[in-house]
């Protein structure tokens, strides 16, 4: 290194010699320390530690850059033992800059390791496939092994399937109430419900909500079955049929007014072929005669009073035959919160009664009726539905309105419509049919509190109106006034509609979505879902 001239006499006029210490001013050198290129001096002979100035390099105290000595401090680019290095210096794995490839304890970005080699998972390794003998089976589906290898779908409740691991029997109908769900078997052999049960409605006697299917207690055949706003009926054992939950208004048809927790007889119910629930009131079907009992303070048990009926045994006046047909039960008869609708035979014309502060009777006015009356311009209708909002005796409809199918799968309907749940693009309420804005053909259709929904002829299923709960299934919570897909259905056979959850059949399979505070989609949850979601048997 280049220090400068120096002298030897700074600060005393006689050099000293000996091992004495010397002050060096600076650009001073003393050997045998490294005194620089022109140090000058030529003596070699032992002395002790020096104090230099600047600039001058010593024995391994404090160095300068660029020098090799022992790895103590060092500056960058200098390849020592690995204490402390800078990018890019091939070194062993303690810390290393970027770009180096060295073994996987703590590397930069970019770096090609072990872990991102592809790993060949084998020949059955999807979710839910496992190896049973030689064969690759998805215990997922698959009735012979359900869940787990050699688990064999077998109930006594009639055809069995395999859904998510878990045999159940093979689903052909689902109802919904206000706030619970229930199923009957297509083999006609069990019901189960879920959801709301502070009524009862749910026929396991207990009022213990339910989140996962719970068997009604004491069914060992179902023919029919039907949901109102928080009761249940279902054609039972022996021709005869069975109601529980909220009897507050006689709903349940056993000359009482006391709930029932679980399925109590209905009186003077044999031959008769099926029966509808409503908010607070039920129906039948009896040899073409309809009769009704419950609440009827807006004449909805269409006798021409608005006294209320304890059992069966009064007719719906001004209506000659309800047409009695094969298909889903109760496509020709239903009854929203206040109001009732059915299909007259031959002409498949619809005739409601009721309620009509919202026009849901069709008759182009806002008067009730307690009596059936035609709905204007319509006939050659296949299936129609009853909807409405409020589920008690005593209280009016927050909104209600019907839906219909007609002659080639339109759908038209009336009444309420301030969220859309007429179909038509607005919110203008109508007291005669509107066209839904539905594109392709409808073989079912439902009306829920504030909601529609069809099941097209493609097995795809379109809704529209109020959405705050996901109710609509197509991935959002956004009111639509016109039709919208549901995501991911495409095998749907029958719909049904709740006050704000939906539910279908698809393949002897339930799929649900919308509200579910009470645990109504049967998801052993009580997470709202604005997709459809299977129910957990």
């Amino acid at each position: 290194m280049l220090v400068g001239s120096f002298a030897l006499a700074i600060g005393c006029p006689t050099p000293r010699s000996g091992t004495e210490p010397v002050d060096a001013g600076d650009d001073a050198g003393v050997t045998p320390e490294d005194l620089g290129d022109d140090a000058g001096v030529t003596e070699d002979r032992p002395t002790t530690p020096i104090d230099v100035g600047s600039d001058v390099p010593v024995a391994p105290i404090d160095v300068g850059s660029d020098v090799p000595v022992a790895p103590i401090d060092v500056g960058s680019d200098v390849p020592v033992a690995p204490m402390d290095v800078g990018r890019d210096v091939p070194v062993a794995p303690m810390d290393v800059g970027r770009d180096v490839p060295v073994a996987p304890i703590d590397v930069g970005f970019d770096v090609p390791v072990v872990t991102d080699v592809p790993i060949d998972r084998g020949p059955c390794s999807a979710p839910g496939q496992m190896m049973c003998g030689a064969t690759c089976r998805d215990t997922r589906t698959d009735r012979s092994n359900c869940g787990s290898c050699g688990n064999v779908c077998t109930t006594s409740f009639g055809a069995a399937q395999c859904n998510n691991g878990r045999c159940h029997e093979q689903i052909g109908y689902v109802a919904l109430g206000a706030r619970h769900t229930c199923t009957a078997g297509s083999a006609g052999a069990v019901i189960r419900c879920w959801g709301d049960n502070s009524d009862g409605q749910l026929g396991d006697d207990t009022t213990t909500n339910r989140t996962r299917p719970a068997f009604v207690a004491r069914i060992t055949y179902v023919r029919e079955l039907t949901a109102g706003g928080a009761h249940t009926c279902a054609h039972t054992n022996g021709d005869e049929w069975s109601c529980w939950g909220d009897n507050s208004a006689g709903q349940i048809g056993d000359g009482m007014m006391v709930d029932r927790r679980g399925p109590t007889l209905v009186e003077n119910s044999s031959a008769t072929y099926y029966f509808v629930a409503g908010g607070a009131f039920t129906c039948s079907v009896r040899s073409g005669r309809v009769e009704c009992w419950g609440a009827n303070n807006f004449g909805q048990l269409g006798d021409g009073t608005t006294a209320p009926h304890y059992r069966p045994g009064t007719a719906v006046m001004n209506s000659t035959a309800a047409f009695v047909g094969a298909g889903v039960p109760g496509s020709t008869l239903s009854l929203g919160s206040s109001h009732g609708c059915l299909l007259e035979f031959p002409s498949y014309s619809p005739r409601c009664w009721g309620h009509n502060g919202f026009g849901q009777l069709g008759d182009g006015t806002n008067v009730d009726r307690r009596v059936a009356t035609t709905v204007v311009g319509i006939t050659g209708v296949g299936v129609i539905s009853a909807g409405g909002a409020t589920v008690d005796a005593a209280g009016g409809d927050n909104a209600a309105h019907t839906c219909v199918t007609v002659a080639g799968g339109v759908v038209r309907c009336w009444g309420s419509n301030n969220h859309g749940q007429l179909g038509d693009g607005s919110t203008t309420g109508s007291s005669i049919p509107v066209y839904a804005g539905l594109t392709g053909s409808a073989r079912d259709v439902c009306a829920g509190g504030y909601h529609s929904c069809a099941v097209l002829s493609t097995g795809r299923v379109a809704c529209w109106g109020a959405n705050d709960r996901g109710q609509l299934g197509d991935g959002t919570t956004t009111q639509r006034l016109s039709p919208v897909d549901v995501v991911g259905i495409t095998n749907a056979d029958h719909i049904s509609c709740g006050l704000r959850h939906t539910c279908v059949t698809a393949s002897g399979n339930v799929l649900c979505w919308g509200d579910n505070t009470f645990g109504q989609l049967g998801d052993g949850t009580t997470m709202t879902r604005n997709v459809p979601t299977e129910v957990l048997w």
